[in-house]
């Protein structure tokens, strides 16, 4: 199968020799020759010539073609014609090839093939692209490029050049380059030579040419690696660093970097310094106390002509790690005037929450890092807290003004400076109210100006969200203008605002906080939502209700009020959100419609709503609180009288001593519940006295029993004297206490009563609830009753 496929490949190339070199025998020069030079040449001639003179071909019928592209030609003579064609402006290396053909009625027949090569001499590439290196002045290496733009046999041959003539130098190459290094013993070369003359010569089918390099030795020095690097000696923010290197006896200057990388990325430092001989030492300065830091070291010699690709000529790096010795914090806290809150208040206590900037990790210098706060007031009084957070909240404060001074502190000790804010008592119309935070991709926060203020500048702190109305960590301030009412920013995560004002009185206001975060908006304003509420005779309070997402929308809001005879109570614009609107000098008995209106930040009102309402008569109300207070007079007067009636009617009821004692006794007897109270209720002999008097008597807490099994259970003793008037003796007739509703009572008001003779001096009560007990005393059966409640 391989030989039949090989035979037919070998029949079709025979049959294309045919055709075009055995059967017509013509061929394809060019002049001036294959070769074209495109830097000196502007136009050529191509050239088809019938080489078998016995050939019956007509020259007329013969055509020059550029692949299938016909070329005019002319007839030259009888066995050739000649096609003129122009060079291509800036065209590069490249190839043409021509066809003769001669037309035939069955088609153009090829009699010939000829290729044409354009190129250009050799480029020769700038000087400072061949770089050589000495090598610690131990041995020298050099390369240039390998650029070839024409591949059209390009060679390059590197030798040096000295009094015996030009040494050839074996090179190596790959894609990019070629190479020479002197240990391998290819040309004439002394490393004791003060310098080095290198030619170059290039070559290919156009044309040759060279290049001379001549090399200084102590120019091109590349110094060995400093070895043995150690840190020592180290203290807060300096450490000494030593090395070896063998040393290098030349006419020249160095120049070592020392190049810093700290362990939390930032502090980083590269330094330079320049000495006219090698050193070996080096103490480095600045460094931030209890750091980790990592040293790099190198070294280069500085030549006395301007040398390109500089940095190849500096040595390799050494590196040591070492940390520098804790310290006391360097850094007291950045603060920002009016970052406060006053959380709560009273007449005389506050309780105060402040904020400041955190101290970055790589400034705590050194363990057990943290603030102290200190409140000042204006009296000289401090209070002093250390605390872990960028925040810190006073309790019970007594309220006044403070200054609140922020330091940073660590085991080692505190900062030698402090920041200071200024806490001043809130004063409602120099506060700022944040509008709105829309949130898209990064966040733009607005909020409106005091009423009838005029801020010298803003304070706006934002951090990282952790929960509402606080900032725990990351806090970042920023100052603002007093005509900017707006900030931007492209941070993407959940962040916290709150602002702030400052005044040209030294006034800074608390902060205020936002409430909400909407995205823009990208449909219409909901119905504003309202409730009227307050109503007196001649005013009433408009409050609005609804989301804070639909709050911050509104750029303008309008309320209008008017009495349904049409007269005019009130019409205000706001020109930002207003939760309650109060409305005054309005008519007592009168109806008003109440319409609130809306608008976005385009200016067009979106939605409106009506409410009527009525504002109470200021008489109706005085008529209803008379006649509430007369009922509840009526009323105590009835109990009062009926009280008197019963006591006068008791004073016909005479019960046996005896059954009072029974009464007694089982009273006292029946003890068996664990969760029963006792209240004992003691008199003593009345003495006379010469005016009458009643006295309320109350107790705070109960007494024990003497003679109870349980005296930890709590009862009431009434021991006041109880002074009384006229002649005989007075004696306790009557007791009366309440009982709670359920406990079966004799009657329905939970009422219960005793008679008691002269010498009968107390009374002991169960019950499980404290209970209310009246006494009456019959003052020697005068019928002058006097009640004591206890």
């Amino acid at each position: 199968m391989k030989l039949l496929v090989t035979l037919i490949l070998a029949l079709k190339l025979i049959s294309f020799q045919r055709s075009f070199c055995l059967e017509k025998r013509a061929i394809i020069v060019a002049e001036p020759s294959n070769v074209i030079n495109l830097e000196n040449t502007t136009a050529y001639s191509v050239f088809c010539v019938l080489t078998n003179a016995s050939s019956e071909e007509n020259i007329a019928h013969l055509n020059i073609y550029e692949k299938s592209k016909h070329i005019t030609s002319e007839i030259l003579n009888a066995t050739t014609i000649v096609a003129r064609v122009n060079v291509e402006q800036n065209a590069t290396c490249h190839k043409k090839i021509y066809s003769c053909k001669a037309n035939k009625p069955e088609g153009p027949q090829g009699l010939a093939l000829g290729k044409i090569y354009f190129g250009r001499p050799p480029a020769l590439f700038p000087p400072h692209d061949f770089v050589c290196i000495s090598e610690h002045k131990r041995h020298i290496h050099c390369q240039f490029p390998a650029e070839i733009k024409c591949d059209m046999d390009t060679s390059f041959k590197l030798g040096t050049l000295s009094r015996d003539g030009f040494s050839e130098c074996n090179t190596s190459a790959d894609h990019k380059s070629y190479r020479w290094d002197s240990r391998n013993g290819s040309c004439a070369f002394s490393m004791g030579d003060l310098s080095t003359s290198f030619k170059l010569v290039v070559r290919n089918e156009i044309d040759a040419r060279s290049i001379l390099f001549n090399v200084t030795h102590e120019d091109i020095v590349r110094p060995a690696k400093p070895n043995l690097l150690t840190a020592s000696q180290g203290t807060a923010k300096t450490a000494k660093v030593t090395w070896h290197m063998s040393e290098l006896n030349l006419l020249r200057q160095f120049k070592y970097e020392f190049r810093l990388i700290s362990v939390h990325g930032v502090g980083n430092l590269s330094r330079f310094v320049t000495v006219p001989k090698m050193i070996s030492s080096y103490l480095v300065e600045d460094l931030i106390p209890h750091t980790i830091y990592t040293l790099d070291v190198r070294v280069q010699v500085l030549p006395e002509v301007l040398r390109p690709f500089d940095d190849l000529y500096w040595s390799e790096c050494a590196s040591v790690t070492f940390k520098t010795a804790a310290h006391r914090p360097i850094t007291a806290p950045a603060v920002a005037q009016g970052a406060y809150n006053i959380k709560k208040r009273s007449a005389d206590q506050m309780n105060v929450s402040v904020f400041w900037e955190p101290i970055p990790d790589h400034l705590h210098n050194g363990t057990g890092f943290g603030y102290r706060v200190t409140a000042v007031s204006d009296s000289g009084n401090r209070f002093t807290k250390k605390v872990n957070l960028p925040t810190y909240t006073f309790s019970n404060l007594p309220t006044g003004r403070y200054r609140i001074q922020v330091s940073s502190v660590n085991d080692v000790g505190e900062s030698e400076s402090y920041n200071e804010i200024q806490i001043f008592p809130r004063i409602d119309n120099r506060q700022p109210q944040i509008r709105a935070v829309f949130k898209s991709g990064g966040y733009n926060v607005s909020w409106f100006v005091p009423e009838k203020a005029n801020p010298s500048s803003y304070t706006l702190m934002y951090c990282h969200f952790t929960s509402q109305a606080t900032c725990h960590e990351s806090t970042q301030f920023v100052t603002l203008p007093a005509a900017r009412t707006f900030f931007v920013t492209t941070q993407d995560s959940a962040l916290n605002f709150a602002v702030a004002a400052n005044y040209p009185d030294n006034y800074s206001s608390e902060l205020s906080w936002q409430h909400c975060v909407v995205a823009p908006r990208t449909s219409r304003l909901a119905v504003p939502k309202y409730h009227v509420e307050s109503i007196t005779a001649d005013s009433m309070t408009v409050r609005m209700v609804g989301r804070c997402e639909e709050h911050s929308y509104y750029a303008r809001m309008q309320i209008l009020v008017r009495a349904l005879d049409g007269q005019l109570a009130m019409n205000k614009s706001y020109d930002h959100f207003v939760e309650e609107i109060v409305v005054d000098r309005l008519k007592s008995s009168t109806d008003y419609g109440v319409n609130v209106t809306v608008f976005d930040g385009f200016g067009k009102s979106e939605h409106e709503v009506t409410r009527r309402t009525t504002a109470s008569s200021g008489i109706w109300i005085l008529i209803l609180v008379l006649a509430a207070f007369g009922t509840a007079a009526m009323g105590f007067i009835m109990v009062v009288a009926v009280r008197r009636l019963k006591c006068v009617l008791d004073i016909k009821v005479d019960v046996p001593i005896g059954l009072l004692e029974d009464q007694e006794d089982s009273v006292e007897e029946s003890e068996a519940d664990d969760h029963e109270e006792y209240y004992n209720l003691t008199c003593p002999p009345i003495p006379e006295e010469s005016e009458p008097a009643a006295e309320e008597i109350y107790y705070s807490k109960p007494a024990s029993i003497p003679e109870e099994p349980a005296p930890t259970e709590p009862v009431i003793t009434v021991s006041q004297e109880i002074p009384t008037i006229g002649g005989g003796r007075s004696y306790i007739e009557m007791t009366s206490w309440k009982r709670p509703p359920g406990a079966g009572q004799p009657d329905g008001n939970g009422n219960y009563e005793q008679m008691h003779p002269p010498n009968k001096h107390s009374v002991i009560v169960r019950s499980t609830v404290y209970v209310q007990m009246n006494l009456f005393i019959n003052r020697a059966r005068t019928g002058n009753y006097t009640q004591t409640i206890v």
